[in-house]
Order: C-alpha cells, then sequence, then structure tokens
C-alpha cells in the first residue's frame, strides 16, 4: 500500500469510526478542534494514536521535515543546533549601572 494509500484510508477509517461515537467531528488538515475533553471521542483518538508504531511516526515525521527543508542535514549537525547557538546568544543581560 502506498503512503498516500494509507493515509487517505486512514482519515477515512478515523471520520467513519468518530461518526460511529456519536460525538459531532470539526476538523482541519491535521487537527481535531474541541471545545472540552467531553465534546472529543477519546477512544477513537486513542485507537488512531496506536495504531502507527514509533517507528513509522518517526519515519513520516523526517519525511515531513526533508520535504520542507528542515531535516537533521550535515550542514546542521557540523555547525551545531540552532537551540545551542540561541542559547548562547540569549546570555543574562548585563545590568545598566545606577546612577
Amino acid at each position: 500500500m502506498q503512503p498516500c494509500d494509507r493515509r487517505t484510508h486512514s482519515l477515512s477509517w478515523f471520520t467513519s469510526e468518530y461518526k460511529k461515537s456519536g460525538k459531532k467531528l470539526d476538523m482541519g488538515k491535521g487537527c481535531v478542534r474541541f471545545k472540552s475533553l467531553e465534546d472529543l471521542a477519546l477512544d477513537v483518538v486513542g485507537r488512531t494514536v496506536a495504531r502507527v508504531s514509533a517507528e513509522e511516526h518517526m519515519a513520516n515525521y523526517q519525511a515531513a521535515r526533508a520535504l520542507m527543508g528542515k531535516g537533521n542535514s550535515e550542514r546542521v549537525r557540523e555547525r551545531g543546533s540552532s537551540v545551542k547557538n540561541g542559547a548562547k546568544k540569549s546570555a543574562v543581560k548585563k545590568a545598566k549601572p545606577k546612577k
């Protein structure tokens, strides 16, 4: 099964299971909107998460990052992470002397 077919199948499975729960589904491209936990079909969300292994999730995540040009390239590894560099720049500011 192709990745796109799997996503399409997973989406149709999720929407059909959510409808069976009797809860109203308010969904965007990558989110499920709700105002309170009572509005959310937690059992369906839990089963959805359980359907994807950690390895498959990481592979999907890394592929998405690579498509956006934000993956762990050699260049990033060579210069260190931006978090470390940012932390160095945001050191504690010196207090101004009182007059």
